[in-house]
């Protein structure tokens, strides 16, 4: 997977980032985020990892990870940043301890979990750590994890940042690529997205079931980018239809959605840069639609005063995360 990578996006401050970590019986780092900007160094540490036997303690690992790798004395970049925060597990086993617990222990860091189980894996316990049932693969061997990679690191790339409510995101997005994003609300609350356009101008989906809507799969679309102040209402139960609803398929109950932002700007060379926030609100007081207005001028716009904390990320998503991959060896092969 770091071969996908060249050497720029993995240098710099704003680079890529991976470590390793390895467990049987016993937990072991061999390189943190913070250790290497190039393949060569990432690829020749790799190269120097053996197989270790012993028991499957997953729910042990995934404790010890969030203190040992994902801390960022050792490379992990604030949460403020915006950068999306993904762990990676591959076991070929059942694991003999407990895994539900840790397993939501990490994922509460807003930490996106892939599972990947191999030949004799438990899948109840994969879908019990991973981040949805779509962040599973399963695989009959590891000869098959070669033609998982290029599917895998293309889902990574792209996996929405996870969003803290009441939280303001300060970024920017160029022409013909997105930023993506989601937030989790109360099956008894609605999400209202405020996203407010600093410069240049912005279209905005949002979903309840597709992490990345864009124009042909959504469920609400603000596509009046002239207007700068936008702010979109979506209910985790299926409203009455209207004109500004377009269906996805297989809607349901959730507590889970999803924002796109991309922009509108001619010039394929300029971004947009705007402003995300996404808050509950009581159905009784908002209701599911957009605030777009029938109008040519675009409105004049004072941005909010706030309390909240502002976050300003500048990267896109598709460059930047930090990507931790754990590796399970159970039995010999």
């Amino acid at each position: 997977m770091i071969k996908a990578f060249p050497d720029q996006k993995l240098s710099g401050k704003d680079g890529t980032r991976f470590g390793l970590s390895t467990f049987s019986s016993s937990y072991k780092s061999h390189f943190y985020l913070s250790n290497y900007t190039n393949q060569s160094a990432y690829l020749s540490a790799i190269s120097h990892v053996s197989y270790t036997g012993g028991g499957t303690y997953l729910g042990r690992a995934l404790e010890e990870i969030l203190t040992d790798q994902f801390t960022e004395e050792r490379g992990l970049r604030p949460e403020v940043d915006g950068v999306p925060r993904v762990l990676i597990v591959l076991t070929d086993g059942k694991s003999q301890d407990a895994v539900s617990t840790p397993g939501k222990n990490v994922r509460d860091e807003n930490i996106v979990v892939y599972a990947i189980g191999v030949g004799r894996y438990d899948l109840e316990q994969l879908q019990d750590i991973a981040t949805s049932k779509s962040h599973v693969y399963t695989l009959s061997t590891f000869t098959e994890l070669e033609k998982l990679i290029s599917t895998l690191t293309a889902a990574t790339c792209y996996e929405p940042r996870s969003a803290s409510l009441n939280e303001t995101i300060i970024t920017n997005v160029a022409k013909d690529t997105y930023q993506y994003f989601s937030y989790k609300v109360k099956p008894s609350s609605n999400l209202e997205i405020n996203v407010v356009d600093l410069s240049g101008s912005t279209i905005v989906y949002v979903s309840r079931t597709n992490p990345h809507p864009y124009e042909y799969n959504y469920d609400i679309v603000y596509d009046l980018s002239t207007q700068t102040n936008k702010i979109i209402v979506i209910s985790p139960i299926i409203p009455v239809p209207n004109t500004k609803v377009k269906r996805s398929a297989g809607d349901k109950l959730t507590r889970q959605n999803y924002v796109s932002v991309t922009s509108n700007i001619n010039s394929a060379s300029a971004s947009a840069s705007f402003e995300i926030e996404g808050n509950e609100c009581n159905p009784l007081n908002c209701t599911e639609g957009t605030n777009e207005m029938s109008t040519t001028e675009p409105p004049t716009t004072q941005l909010p005063t706030s309390s909240v904390r502002v976050v300003v990320a500048t990267k896109f998503v598709v460059v930047s995360f930090a990507m931790l991959m754990m590796l399970f060896g159970i039995y010999d092969i």
